[in-house]
């Protein structure tokens, strides 16, 4: 499971490849062939004295149902992360310098986001720390301060 669970670690996006000021990056979908190739530089004949037909076991593990609920597991498990590092992307942001260069439905836009990324948060049961959700509200109030106060008043209100 090493080369597989590697390989699912490779499908990941890049830690600078998450922005605040874009959405969550996508991981990269499973290619079975390109796993398949992967295993002769990182296969478990490498870790293991044990000869076989891996390529074999891989392709079989493929058609399995097991193998459908690993992977949805582990997908889940990246997208989680990838949602706890975009938050904590947010949370350090300079959302005020960003807000200043854009109109007023981008910044009410972003506002939104943050929130409806702060609830799935928790209906989800993302494990967000303390620190980064009184940042993201600090950030949010700083931003909502300097609109006009209709939008103050809508968007505290929301």
């Amino acid at each position: 499971m090493i080369p597989l669970e590697r390989y699912v670690a490779s499908l990941m996006p890049l830690l600078r490849n998450v922005s605040p000021y874009k959405g969550i990056p996508h991981t990269r979908p499973f290619d079975p062939e390109e796993f398949i190739k992967s295993l002769d530089f990182s296969g478990p004949q490498l870790t293991t004295g044990i000869r076989g037909d891996w390529i074999g076991l891989y392709r079989r593990f493929f058609r399995c149902a097991n193998f459908e609920g690993w992977y949805n597991t582990r997908i889940q498990e990246v997208n989680r992360k990838l949602q706890l590092l975009h938050l904590e992307a947010l949370s350090n942001a300079d959302l005020q310098s960003w807000a200043r260069g854009r109109q007023e439905v981008e910044v009410v836009d972003l506002i939104l986001k943050i929130k409806e990324k702060m609830k799935l948060a928790v209906k989800y049961q993302l494990p967000v720390s303390n620190d980064i959700n009184e940042m993201l509200l600090m950030q949010m109030d700083s931003v909502i301060e300097a609109l006009p106060d209709d939008l103050k008043a809508v968007l505290n209100n929301n």
